[in-house]
């Protein structure tokens, strides 16, 4: 909550088992309503479940104002913008429609321009990701993963819009929100008759996207081909090499190893990092595109080896 904004929801305080109204919606949310929260030390605040569409609305306004606050640290700021984008893609991947995915869209390209901006921040983002499985979840975390590769080979190149990769990236799983839960979450194998279902969620999202005027470049490029593989043995066109984009190569390789690292109802564990990229390198290193898997481990040893010195990508041999 920001001071001096002001809010269309109602906040309220618990007290025992009760919720006590302490500012009334459509009030100015001055510093001496927060500082005496924060003075009390009460930790949460509450709105009621009508006002949620309101709530997220103020996280998408006020977050990129968030993000640029010198007075906020860039760990809080991470998870300011950890928070909000979670909490907008439960809604937006349990119903999808232009409101929420507007609101969406907003959250990214304030956490991508707080990636652009702070080299610290990607690392930060990367280490708040979750490895518990669902559809929101997964999306975040490949959104992240890529758009930070993604910053490391391309941030310098202006002729590559980060911003719409980033919706790309954070979007491509989209049209899984219109399939079947029972197929999403099965614990076993998915027969042939579910897995051509599940084949059409690439064509599914890029139409939902297009009906709600989302029709980017960068977006279609991600949405439609991110299960492409570089063997050519990948879905829903069976692309190959330099046919699939390098946009789609990208969001490829965060994606599988999003899949590893993750809990999923159909495997007993997850990866390690360590061992999902091992995985990647020793039994999967056809799909990928080798110069891209090698700057995505160097991304995540920047990550989790803070002390070491940040080493730059190298200019791509090809």
């Amino acid at each position: 909550m920001r001071a001096n904004t002001l809010q269309y929801f109602s906040i309220y305080l618990k007290v025992v088992n009760n919720f006590v109204l302490y500012h009334s919606g459509g009030e100015k949310l001055n510093e001496d309503v927060l500082n005496k929260l924060i003075s009390n030390k009460i930790s949460f605040i509450y709105i009621q479940k009508k006002d949620i569409d309101k709530y997220y609305e103020y996280l998408a306004e006020n977050l990129a104002i968030i993000l640029r606050d010198p007075k906020i640290s860039l760990k809080e700021k991470a998870e300011v913008s950890n928070y909000s984008i979670r909490s907008i893609a439960y809604a937006l991947f349990e119903k999808p429609n232009q409101k929420t995915l507007k609101q969406f869209k907003s959250s990214i390209n304030s956490t991508t321009e707080f990636i652009i901006n702070y080299e610290e921040a990607i690392y930060t983002l990367i280490r708040m990701t979750s490895n518990r499985f669902n559809i929101p979840t997964h999306s975040i975390n490949v959104g992240i993963f890529a758009t930070g590769l993604a910053k490391l080979l391309l941030g310098k190149d202006p002729g590559h819009r980060i911003h719409e990769l980033a919706s790309g990236f954070f979007l491509h799983d989209i049209g899984k929100s219109l399939q079947p839960p029972a197929i999403i979450n099965k614990p076993g194998p998915l027969t042939h008759s579910e897995w051509k279902t599940m084949k059409q969620h690439p064509a599914e999202g890029f139409k939902l996207l297009m009906n709600y005027n989302y029709t980017g470049e960068e977006i279609k490029i991600i949405v439609t081909q991110h299960h492409e593989r570089n063997n050519g043995r990948g879905y829903p066109l069976g692309l190959r090499g330099n046919e699939i984009h390098m946009y789609s190569k990208i969001c490829c390789i965060a994606d599988v190893f999003e899949a590893l690292t993750s809990q999923r109802p159909y495997k007993k564990r997850n990866e390690s990092s360590f061992n999902a990229f091992l995985i990647m390198r020793n039994e999967m290193m056809k799909e990928f595109d080798p110069y891209f898997f090698q700057q995505f481990v160097l991304l995540f040893r920047n990550a989790y080896e803070p002390e070491r010195k940040k080493v730059v990508a190298p200019t791509s041999p090809s």
